[in-house]
């Protein structure tokens, strides 16, 4: 006997959004919360000297924010961008052919050099992010969200559906509130009352059902036990369900933060939201801010002038503002991962059940922008499968096989290579 949840809900006579109930929920019987996949993306790349873990994957500076999660992180280091040096028409230092090679992983297209370096190209696609949602998002409202903290974000060229068809991302939180979240409305008091009607149907079913026991014969009482153990499955399964409370409308605040940051706390808030509740299982945000001035932090020039080292300031001033624009960005990356790791899910929670990808376009390295070693952060197991609480070195291999990894522990197992194939070598040894 097996009753779907939305049916139970229409016999306790209750009215719910659906868009609002996770769709794994609805289902009948027992129930997998689905794996979801997050790009956590930053510019400019990262101080390697303090973002890289030492001995006993102990965290220097950059990666302090992150240590409430260190058992649930890996640092995969030495990876390099093996299709970026196998594509002829890539120049050494310009910025557009990285931000459209980052995430496909082969040869861009259409490239032309530009005054001062700075050039233009577009993504031989689809981009990881892209791929993923092709494959899983049919299930859900929203095959991905993208969102972006710059308005406008006219470089935003990292995510492609196919060659040349980039997806632009959304600037602005008010515009995926209103598309996403719009018209729906299960506020935290329906949500109690929800709970408590659920508790007090169950309640009086176990007291009946237990007093027709008394009075049955053993075959007749086997057969009454197994629905028993059946409600306090279900009943133990709506318990866990405690994702409904993430699935409120967000509140979407205006303060007197810069526009970069109140931007990038919403668009978390808001994903956090669409994850938990089955609107989207493929999420990406972009922190593009190669020219922000992170004045919040003492900082009076744009992030992208440090990274090339600043005439003018020593090496180690230089260094120190990295160090403290990256340790910001971790600081973000701890905030989301703690609202995700809020939404209990079975027995894990909704950060277990996920991975997010932090990542950028180089790395930062004495002023240059190189790409390998590229730094690659997974947070997240995806539901069990990454083995995490380490740093693994892949001397050397190419980033395409991490991104096949992550198709396989998004279930897609029939993915062997991702972009250019000439480097691929299959998925990453000793992930899982």
């Amino acid at each position: 006997m097996r009753f779907s949840r939305r049916t139970l809900l229409g016999g306790l006579g209750t009215a719910l959004a659906a868009p609002f109930v996770p769709a794994w929920l609805t289902r009948a019987g027992p129930t997998t919360p689905p794996k979801r996949f997050v790009i956590f993306w930053t510019p400019n790349g990262m101080h390697d000297a303090e973002w890289t873990p030492g001995a006993d994957f102990t965290f220097r500076r950059i990666l302090e924010p992150l240590l409430p999660f260190r058992d649930r992180i890996l640092v995969l280091k030495r990876l390099d961008w093996q299709s970026y040096f196998a594509d002829p028409s890539t120049p050494a230092n310009d910025h557009p052919p990285p931000l459209s090679h980052c995430l496909c992983a082969t040869n861009v297209v259409d490239y032309t050099a530009g005054a001062a370096g700075v050039g233009d190209a577009w993504g031989g696609g689809p981009s990881i992010d892209q791929l993923i949602a092709q494959r899983v998002g049919g299930d859900t409202p929203f095959a991905y969200l993208y969102a972006t903290t710059e308005s406008g974000a006219a470089r935003g060229r990292l995510s492609y559906r196919a060659v040349r068809e980039n997806v632009p991302p959304i600037a602005e939180p008010e515009v995926v509130f209103d598309r996403m979240f719009a018209g729906l409305d299960v506020g935290s008091t329906e949500i109690a009352a929800l709970h408590a009607q659920r508790r007090s149907v169950f309640d009086v079913n176990r007291a009946e059902v237990s007093a027709l026991r008394a009075r049955l014969a053993a075959e007749e009482r086997y057969k009454l036990d197994a629905h028993l153990t059946h409600l306090e499955a279900l009943e133990a399964r709506i318990a866990s369900e405690r994702a409904m409370a993430a699935c409120t409308t967000p509140a979407l605040l205006h303060d007197a933060d810069p526009d970069y940051l109140r931007r990038g706390r919403q668009h978390m808030d808001l994903m956090v939201t669409a994850l938990a509740c089955d609107l989207t299982r493929v999420a990406f945000l972009e922190w593009d801010g190669a020219r922000t001035i992170h004045s919040w932090l003492g900082i009076d020039r744009p992030h992208h002038d440090y990274s090339h080292y600043m005439a003018g300031l020593s090496t180690a001033e230089n260094d120190d503002r990295l160090i403290r624009i990256g340790t910001w960005y971790a600081e973000q990356l701890a905030y989301f991962l703690g609202r995700l790791d809020e939404v209990t899910e079975g027995d894990r929670t909704l950060l277990d059940n996920t991975v997010v990808l932090w990542t950028s376009e180089h790395k930062a390295s004495g002023g240059s922008h190189g790409r390998r070693d590229v730094p690659f952060l997974l947070a997240g197991s995806a539901g069990g499968y990454f083995r995490t609480g380490r740093m693994i070195d892949y001397a050397g291999r190419a980033h395409n096989d991490l991104y096949v990894s992550i198709c396989n522990a998004m279930g897609l197992t029939d993915v062997t290579t991702f972009g250019n194939p000439d480097v691929c070598r299959g998925p990453l040894p000793d992930l899982t």
